[in-house]
C-alpha cells in the first residue's frame, strides 16, 4: 500500500507541473524571485572602494524560464506552466546588486554600462536552481552560486576572491508560490554569507594595500 503522504506528493505535484487529462488544462502563471537586504541602503561613502556587478551567469541546464524539476540523480522535466517572469540570472543580478548597494562596504554598486572602471569586479554563475524530488516524502528548493571578485593589482587584473555558495530549503508545500519563497529564503541566506566575506576580503585587502 502506498503511504498517504507520497500520495498527497504526487498530487501536488501533478498540479505543479501542470499535466493536463482530458478537458483539465492550466494558464501559464509567471514568478518573480524577490529578498530584502537585512539592512537599510547606507549613506554613500567616498573613502570606501566602488563594485561593478557583472551580469551573473547561468549553468546550460538551467537556461530556461521553466521551472526545472530534478526527480533522479540524472533525471530532469521541466514545469510548462510555472515559469520566471523574466530570465533567473537577470533576476538574481539586480537582487544582488541591491543587497550589496545597501551592505555600506561600497562607495557604489554599479552595472557596467554605469561605470565600466571599478576597483572591483563582483562575477557569478548560478549552478544550481531547482526543485529537487529524488526524496519524494521531502521535496527541496536548490539554490547553489559561484562568485568570484576581482580587482586590478598595477596593470593585471586578478581574483582575490572565489567561493561557492549552496542552499537547500524544505517548502512548505509542493505549489510555486511555497517554492519561490524557499528559493528567496536560499537566496537571501546566500547574499547575507556572500556580504560578510566580501567585507572581510575588502578589509584585509586594504590593510595589505595600505601596508606595502
Amino acid at each position: 500500500m502506498i503511504p498517504f503522504r507520497i500520495i498527497i506528493v504526487y498530487v501536488l505535484l501533478a498540479g505543479l507541473i501542470g499535466c493536463q487529462s482530458g478537458k483539465m488544462a492550466m494558464e501559464r502563471q509567471y514568478y518573480v524571485l524577490d529578498c530584502e537586504p537585512v539592512q537599510q541602503e547606507m549613506a554613500l561613502d567616498a573613502s570606501k572602494p566602488d563594485l561593478m556587478v557583472r551580469p551573473i551567469a547561468i549553468a546550460s541546464v538551467y537556461e530556461r524560464d521553466n521551472f526545472l524539476i530534478r526527480r533522479d540523480v540524472a533525471a530532469y522535466s521541466a514545469d510548462y506552466y510555472h515559469m520566471f517572469l523574466t530570465d533567473p540570472q537577470d533576476q538574481i543580478t539586480d537582487l544582488t546588486r541591491r543587497w550589496l548597494a545597501a551592505s555600506g562596504i561600497f562607495s557604489s554598486v554599479s552595472r557596467p554600462s554605469q561605470n565600466p572602471v571599478s576597483a572591483y569586479e563582483l562575477n557569478g554563475t548560478i549552478e544550481k536552481l531547482e526543485i529537487d524530488l529524488q526524496n519524494k516524502e521531502q521535496p527541496r528548493c536548490v539554490f547553489a552560486i559561484r562568485f568570484f571578485l576581482t580587482t586590478t593589482q598595477g596593470q593585471v587584473r586578478q581574483v582575490v576572491f572565489n567561493r561557492y555558495y549552496s542552499s537547500e530549503k524544505i517548502p512548505e508545500s509542493i505549489h510555486a508560490n511555497p517554492i519561490v519563497n524557499g528559493w528567496n529564503e536560499c537566496i537571501k541566506e546566500i547574499l547575507g554569507r556572500l556580504e560578510n566575506d566580501l567585507g572581510e576580503v575588502v578589509r584585509l585587502y586594504s590593510v595589505d594595500n595600505e601596508s606595502h
